[in-house]
């Protein structure tokens, strides 16, 4: 009914569809698979980092918390449906933070960080954010230093 209400189209049967939405926050030892379609994996608090990287890996396009709010999850279910990534900031910030490198982001690098992650221009950052572009592009070089990497894509996996 949700989805309905966002206009995003909803079936039970995969034929045909376009998303999937897998429940891994009650997966009980289940394999992990690659899915065949661009899937948004729904995870649980305790999920443990290796877990949600075997699901980077095998090519999930969105991880949200199974509780989240249904603001959350519509807006990832969107993301995932246009064929973008979603990564939830609480996920972002719990698994995929900055503890590779052994230096701390600032908040700005945080942010810039998330949407980095998302697939986002830096005038796209920009404009989210309010700040110059310029401004952008200095966040973005040290969040490449502080990980220890030479090109944004390598940031999209959680590099360590």
């Amino acid at each position: 009914m949700i989805f309905k209400e966002a206009d995003i189209p909803t079936q039970f049967e995969p034929q045909g569809a376009s998303i999937c939405l897998r429940d891994y926050s009650n997966n009980q030892g289940c394999p992990l698979m690659r899915p065949d379609l661009p899937t948004l994996a729904l995870v649980k608090q305790g999920t443990v980092e290796s877990e949600l990287f075997e699901l980077i890996h095998l090519e999930y396009r969105g991880y949200i918390l199974a509780d989240c709010d249904v603001q959350t999850l519509l807006q990832s279910v969107a993301a995932v449906y246009r064929g973008e990534l979603w990564i939830d900031p609480h996920v972002m910030m719990r698994y995929l933070a900055p503890h590779h490198s052994g230096h701390l982001l600032t908040s700005r690098e945080r942010e810039v960080l998330f949407y980095l992650r998302r697939g986002w221009t830096n005038l796209q950052i920009a404009k989210q954010l309010a700040i110059a572009p310029k401004t952008v592009k200095t966040h973005v070089s040290a969040v490449l230093y502080k990980y220890g990497v030479r090109k944004r894509t390598e940031l999209m996996v959680g590099s360590s």
